[in-house]
């Protein structure tokens, strides 16, 4: 069974993602959440990249099934690896050679992606509402890797949002 080669772009945009947070600009941030976010459709879509081979399509099943699937807070590793076909811990290989980081790690980076536009663009809802709809067992949590990954609370970060309106 051959190996995918591994995805060389994606842990250098999310490497350059974590260092513009703490920078806070907001312009080259939001260039490159679309870098981010289109690399992310394309290797799921399946297009051909710049070079090498395809991916993997059980990593594509898997992507598919986390974004269906991102507001269920009882998604699991055995759960993402039954949609792809393949054992827990393949998974965690094929995809971690794929896409440059680990299943659980793309899952709470996509969750709180859709958090951060959930707090953009649906004021009403509150951070506890926003945190359970993008699958964390609770605020606490979802505040935590919140401000770990955007380096401002949520609260802060709608605050800022709304001020910018």
């Amino acid at each position: 069974m051959a190996r995918t080669k591994k995805d060389r772009v994606m842990p250098h945009l999310l490497r350059a993602q974590m260092a513009l947070r703490r920078e806070r600009d907001a312009h080259v941030a939001g260039l490159l959440e679309q870098a981010i976010t289109h690399r992310a459709a394309t290797v799921a879509s399946g297009q051909p990249r710049a070079s090498g081979p395809q991916p993997d399509k059980r990593v594509v099943k898997a992507i598919e099934y986390i974004h269906a699937n991102l507001g269920d807070r009882r998604m699991t590793l055995s759960a993402i690896a039954s949609a792809a076909n393949v054992s827990q811990f393949h998974l965690v290989r094929i995809f971690g050679d794929a896409m440059g980081l680990p299943p659980r790690a793309y899952v709470r980076h996509q969750r709180l992606q859709l958090g951060r536009e959930l707090l953009a663009h649906r004021p009403g809802m509150t951070v506890a509402a926003v945190a359970f709809a993008c699958g964390f067992a609770s605020q606490a949590h979802f505040s935590v890797w919140f401000k770990k990954d955007f380096g401002t609370s949520p609260a802060v970060f709608r605050k800022a949002v709304q001020q910018r309106r």
